[in-house]
């Protein structure tokens, strides 16, 4: 305990190691966080493409493409360097995981309670009506805890999908009008 302490308190001491630290963990400063979308797709892309006939597996091709398609419009996001966007990137992140995963247990909807929390405080005014129906219908069935036990009770969790996948679709709606020609009104620069 001692020589941790003693090293916190020279790291205190010495600023050249404080830059260091810092610019070490800024948050541009890893180049692997900004490619792994793209890397993600071209992967996925080059599995379909050339992987697929030398493999006997049989990829779900729409699992692929909804995790390219996520990491792609997360990468476009970033680059408009939007942070309410994205945050709504995540959260859609989390669900799309959640949708593609192989098995989904009790404990593997947890993760959603972020979601669930992103988009609300990211919640559509009373103009986008559509939107704020099919984001609120959705919430509320997340928020009801008999009917997810029911579900567990019965064995149809899997009936949870078509609620996912509607309430990604409602993210990446609320994520489009916040980059979209309106988002310059909202004082986002769009242009990059």
């Amino acid at each position: 305990m001692d020589a941790v302490r003693r090293e916190r308190e020279g790291e205190r001491h010495c600023p050249a190691l404080q830059y260091q630290l810092r610019t070490a963990v800024a948050p541009g400063s890893f180049i692997c966080h900004r490619f792994l979308p793209l890397a993600l797709f071209l992967l996925s892309f080059l599995y379909l493409c050339l992987f697929r006939h030398v493999t006997a597996l049989e990829p779900d091709e729409g699992i692929i493409l909804l995790v390219a398609w996520v990491a792609w419009r997360w990468r476009k996001v970033e680059r408009e360097a939007n942070s309410e966007a994205t945050d709504l990137m995540f959260a859609a992140a989390v669900v799309v995981s959640l949708v593609t995963g192989f098995h989904m247990f009790t404990h593997d909807l947890s993760p959603l309670m972020l979601s669930m929390l992103l988009v609300l405080a990211h919640f559509p005014t009373r103009r986008e009506g559509v939107l704020r129906i099919v984001l609120g219908a959705t919430l509320v069935l997340f928020w009801i805890p008999l009917l997810y036990i029911a579900l567990l009770a019965w064995h149809c969790v899997y009936l949870l999908f078509p609620v996912l996948m509607v309430f990604l679709w409602g993210v990446m709606r609320l994520v489009s009008d916040q980059t979209g020609p309106t988002s310059v009104s909202r004082g986002h620069n769009v242009a990059g």
